[in-house]
């Protein structure tokens, strides 16, 4: 059950591994929604009279909240920041009306997601609104597996301010010490270690080159035992989750 607020049932048992909570960031971890994200932002930028980007130049510019977005994208067509609210409101309206169109879930993500130990509760910390987050969870059909699904606008913050992780270990009653966050960008591995969490480092989704390269420098095995907060953990392969220790 997707839910902004509620709390772990009575009697919930931590894990016996590692971990007794893992966070997963959304876009570029768990979903592919680049392609309905170019789309509205190609229709909003159109609106006000603005050359639309190509697929790949919109995976550049996600990550860090749709302002942050909406500005890139203005920036790069030649437009002016003095457009932003209009344009993001464009947006808004046009990502709502096609927001589940072509996005995809990852090879993987769901098999994993389901086959992580029952006891060790799942969420979603993510830069998108929570309201577009949930829905789209329901509609690609993870939402059995996580019991939160948690946007910037539930809690005031977005990454990398630790708030928004922070907020979801308080719901689940588990010390930060204890808890994985899955990411694919330095957005989440500067949040992480912000709010004192360990981060694994998904590498196929809208994160830097030079960041997973410097990563996978640090890299020594994937099945070390985690909770060494000063570095990234490299996941290749999404199911290789399952090989970290949990």
């Amino acid at each position: 059950m997707l839910t902004n607020d509620s709390r772990p049932p009575a009697g919930h048992v931590e894990s016996l591994g590692s971990y007794a909570l893992i966070l997963f960031d959304l876009d570029g971890t768990l979903i592919d929604s680049a392609p309905d994200l170019t789309l509205a932002l190609g229709l909003a930028l159109a609106d006000v009279g603005l050359p639309a980007h190509d697929e790949p130049a919109v995976r550049k510019m996600v990550g860090d909240g749709q302002r942050t977005l909406i500005e890139r994208a203005l920036l790069a067509a030649g437009g002016e920041l003095t457009q932003t609210d209009e344009t993001l409101a464009r947006f808004r309206h046009h990502y709502t009306e096609h927001l589940c169109e072509r996005t995809q879930v990852y090879p993987q993500v769901r098999e994993t997601l389901a086959a992580l130990p029952a006891v060790i509760p799942q969420a979603v910390a993510t830069n998108k609104p929570g309201r577009w987050a949930r829905q789209l969870c329901t509609q690609l059909q993870l939402g059995p597996s996580l019991r939160w699904v948690l946007g910037e606008d539930d809690v005031g913050a977005r990454k990398p301010d630790p708030k928004l992780l922070l907020h979801l270990c308080e719901l689940a009653g588990v010390a930060p010490a204890r808890t994985l966050m899955v990411g694919d960008s330095r957005i989440d591995v500067e949040a992480a270690r912000a709010a004192g969490v360990a981060v694994a480092l998904c590498t196929y989704g809208y994160g830097d080159a030079e960041l997973y390269a410097a990563a996978r420098a640090r890299q020594v095995d994937l099945a070390l035992p985690l909770g060494c907060a000063d570095r990234p953990f490299l996941i290749e392969q999404f199911a290789q989750l399952l090989t970290l220790g949990l």
